[in-house]
């Protein structure tokens, strides 16, 4: 996810047209000794400036501190946020550890009484306020090195330099933005895990059934937009403009479907909708599956809760080892908030049938009558409980197939004439099961 920091990142993060400008303006915000050792930077003395630099571990320490400490922030903050779903980010968290999220449901109806008046006009009314806490729970940092011999080899040119510079800001940049894109992705399957979402079921989207995937996706986004408790985690009543809805979805889903069909669904032109879908590599797998069921999701502007408490870069000179160890720490809020609305399209689960079996291997029924033989499923929870049943003797014994919602709960065997007839039962799967009837007389 994380894109690699260019050379001309470095330039266009500190608003430079060149490496030469860059080091200008490093020796600009210096100290009286650094400059008293360090030649003022031009496009002819790059060897004289890093000797300059190299030669005094202070004047060396002063430059390390400066390009980690004050480039490398901007540097950083200027490439991260080119991840797409960085767009979701609050900012700054306050002072503290916790933020408190406040919702105010709306005020119910009551029907007019011009004889409750006067009794119920001192009455109050106390407003339906909810509340939920998000906590810092992620506190992590990332650490690299600069050997000596890199900053000797960085001010043989100006490109050199250039491209060290670079070097040094990826080390951090890579690590840490691939860290935050996938936390960001957690917290979707985080929230599918606690059944949170509003999950419409659809199937394996294909180019031929991917308008049905539209439809719903159509229906879903203009449902939205009216107040509705059915969207979300608190069972609020809340709403969401098409202006505020934002649709993430997986690559492969992306390729399957027409981004012109796609937005049409939310009423916008395709340039309007770009803005408005976010396409990531794949959902995050539940514990214990193999891959998401998730395709896509629907979501407000206001359900991700992300907070950066602390972002900071230091470094440290290790005179022993003659290196520098660099850090950035990022300190962050991640959460969701209960009272946005949020859907997720996810593929049906089927789970096949493995095994049917009738509750007896024979059974008894008297001629003129009829009973029923239970039928059970293996997994109990298998998605096509359905099959046929055939009668190797039908005048004898007559049997059809008793269903309840859609699933095979028995056979029904009708007894005909006197004699035996072997039922046997069959799957959609091919599995078979079978029951050895007798018919008596009395």
């Amino acid at each position: 996810m994380a894109d690699k920091i260019t050379e001309q990142d470095v330039l266009n993060a500190t608003n430079v047209e060149t490496p030469v400008q860059l080091m200008t303006a490093i020796y600009n915000s210096s100290s009286s000794l650094f400059q008293a050792n360090v030649p003022m930077p031009n496009a002819d003395n790059i060897q004289a400036v890093g000797a300059g630099i190299t030669r005094l571990d202070v004047v060396k320490n002063e430059f390390i501190s400066t390009l980690v400490d004050r480039i490398g922030k901007v540097v950083i903050q200027y490439k991260s946020w080119r991840n797409p779903l960085k767009m979701f980010k609050k900012g700054n968290m306050p002072l503290g550890r916790t933020i408190e999220e406040i919702f105010v449901d709306i005020a119910q109806e009551h029907k007019f009484n011009p004889d409750e008046s006067v009794t119920g006009v001192f009455k109050q009314e106390i407003p339906d306020v909810k509340t939920l806490f998000h906590e810092i729970n992620r506190e992590g940092y990332y650490k690299q090195t600069i050997q000596e011999a890199w900053l000797e080899k960085a001010f043989t040119s100006w490109d050199n330099f250039n491209s060290f510079v670079a070097g040094v800001m990826n080390a951090l940049y890579t690590g840490d933005e691939v860290s935050e894109f996938e936390y960001t992705k957690l917290l979707i399957s985080n929230y599918q895990e606690k059944e949170l979402f509003k999950e419409i079921e659809i199937g394996e989207i294909t180019e031929s059934n991917a308008k049905e995937f539209i439809r719903k996706i159509k229906s879903t986004s203009n449902k939205l937009e009216f107040m509705s408790s059915a969207y979300n985690a608190q069972g609020v009543k809340t709403s969401t403009p098409k202006s505020d809805q934002y649709v993430i979805i997986d690559a492969d889903t992306d390729a399957t479907v027409d981004v012109d069909v796609l937005a049409a669904a939310f009423n916008m032109s395709k340039t309007d909708f770009v803005g408005h879908k976010i396409v990531i590599d794949e959902f995050p797998k539940k514990q214990g599956e193999e891959s998401s069921n998730i395709v896509a999701v629907i979501v407000d502007s206001e359900w991700f809760m992300i907070y950066d408490k602390l972002y900071k870069t230091t470094s440290l000179y290790n005179p022993e080892g003659l290196y520098w160890n660099y850090w950035l720490h990022h300190h962050q809020l991640y959460s969701s908030s209960q009272f946005g609305n949020a859907v997720a399209f996810v593929k049906t689960v089927t789970k096949p049938v493995t095994k049917v079996a009738f509750a007896s291997a024979t059974a008894t029924v008297v001629k003129g009558s009829s009973k029923d033989i239970n039928i059970t499923f293996t997994p109990v929870d298998a998605t096509n409980q359905q099959g046929e049943v055939v009668s190797s003797a039908p005048t004898l014994v007559k049997a059809t197939v008793k269903e309840t919602s859609g699933k095979a709960t028995a056979v029904t065997v009708e007894g005909l004439e006197v004699g035996q007839s072997l039922v046997t039962f069959t799957a959609i799967g091919g599995q078979q099961a079978t029951v050895l009837v007798t018919v008596t007389s009395d």
